[in-house]
């Protein structure tokens, strides 16, 4: 009986790889129109085999819809200049679509690639819009109507730190230091009093929202300390909680009599600009500006420059660092300098026997005070508020609310 070979037959369509890649492919095509605004462009130059070959494009549509800190970065330092967006990929040697996709957060550069944007993105290559390039000790020259760009060169470190730091922490704490050092130098050349406060949001609490800022950062200039020994909460009557609910730039100064004076001011304080720290419609903070100057938040382009500040500084934090905003429920918290009073009393005896009862770590300990204080200065503030009404109100409804308690 003469046998025969039964070949195997060959799978029908296209090899999974090849469907990932067109499918890819077609779903760019409306990105790559955005891009270059050319409806004629090819899909080819859109993306590249190869790019998906050696993992350097990220196949997940779901990443473009939030970009993450480097994308963030790269686009506030380039600006979308179709010009320089040219020269740095004729210099790396991509091909402008790339550095788009860069930009745009769906790919990213391998090191080699991050590693010469580094090289190639100096101070003066980036001095280009000169014109635009605040003088004299970093103030435009006609306030009323000059803007205070941030300094591109800003822009560089904080891209070489996100390049070289490995470390998340660390990476974090370098770029804060680093923004917080150029911004006291480029907001208040002549050293007449100015404080950088970054304020992170508090972790959710049991009812799944979040209820306060901490004063996480803070570096300042005489007649502020270099930086804070006790740190408090800010809540919902701050200007800071203010910026943070509605997701926008928010000043106020001592001489605009049309503005409500917000609790949690520092004595110091003349006036003062909150800028939420965002990235892809969640927030991670605030960042406070304070002067003793109570016109300096109305020097036309400060708000921008201090929001293109908080913009920089959520470059540098975690993904981990952001809520969404739905969570916020935030709530009164009692007044800044009877919480730094109190803090600088119990702080310190509190974390030492909550990590040896608990058997925690010195972080942990920390940690878990540090959400308990929370909880225990909402409820101080709570009782300080439900006395104060009681106090405006008329003597008989004032004794019969007692009565029924």
């Amino acid at each position: 009986m003469e046998t025969r070979q039964i070949k195997s037959s060959k799978p029908r369509g296209r090899p999974t790889h090849e469907k990932s890649f067109l499918s890819v492919k077609e779903s760019q095509t409306e990105m790559l129109i955005q891009e270059t605004g050319n409806k004629n462009a090819p899909v080819e130059q859109a993306i590249q085999p190869e790019d998906v070959a050696e993992g350097s494009f990220d196949v997940s549509l779901s990443q473009a819809s939030r970009p993450g800190a480097f994308s963030i970065l790269l686009g506030s330092l380039l600006k979308n200049e179709r010009s320089e967006i040219l020269r740095i990929a004729r210099e790396i040697g991509v091909s402008d679509n790339t550095v788009y996709r860069w930009i745009n957060g769906t790919s990213t550069p391998r090191y080699a690639h991050m590693q010469r944007l580094v090289e190639i993105l100096t101070p003066s290559e980036l001095s280009k819009n000169s014109q635009r390039t605040p003088q004299n000790g970093g103030r435009s020259t006609n306030n009323s109507v000059g803007r205070w760009d941030v300094q591109r060169d800003l822009y560089r470190r904080v891209l070489e730190q996100a390049a070289t730091t490995v470390d998340d922490t660390s990476r974090r704490w370098h770029i804060i230091e680093t923004i917080f050092e150029q911004a006291l130098l480029f907001l208040d050349p002549e050293h007449e009093g100015l404080a950088l406060t970054y304020a992170r949001l508090m972790p959710p609490r049991a009812d799944g929202s979040i209820h306060s800022l901490y004063e996480a950062e803070m570096r300042g200039q005489t007649p502020w300390p270099f930086t804070l020994d006790f740190k408090t909460y800010l809540g919902s009557t701050t200007l800071a909680g203010a910026a943070a609910l509605s997701q926008r730039v928010r000043v106020w100064s001592k001489i605009d009599s049309e503005t409500r004076i917000p609790v949690g001011l520092d004595e110091n304080e003349q006036s003062s600009c909150a800028a939420p720290v965002m990235r892809a419609g969640r927030l991670a903070g605030v960042l406070i500006v304070s002067s003793t100057i109570a016109s300096f938040v109305n020097i036309a382009g400060i708000p921008q420059a201090v929001g293109d500040y908080a913009n920089l500084l959520a470059a540098g934090l975690m993904d981990s660092d952001f809520y969404p905003t739905e969570l916020l429920r935030l709530v009164p918290m009692p007044e800044l300098p009877w919480q730094r009073e109190r803090i600088a009393h119990t702080y310190l005896n509190r974390v030492i026997e909550c990590a040896r009862k608990q058997c925690l770590s010195f972080p942990e300990a920390e940690q878990k005070v540090l959400c308990d204080l929370e909880e225990d200065f909402e409820r101080i503030a709570s009782h300080q508020e439900t006395h104060s009404q009681k106090a405006e109100l008329p003597g008989p409804v004032k004794t019969e609310l007692e009565q029924t308690r």
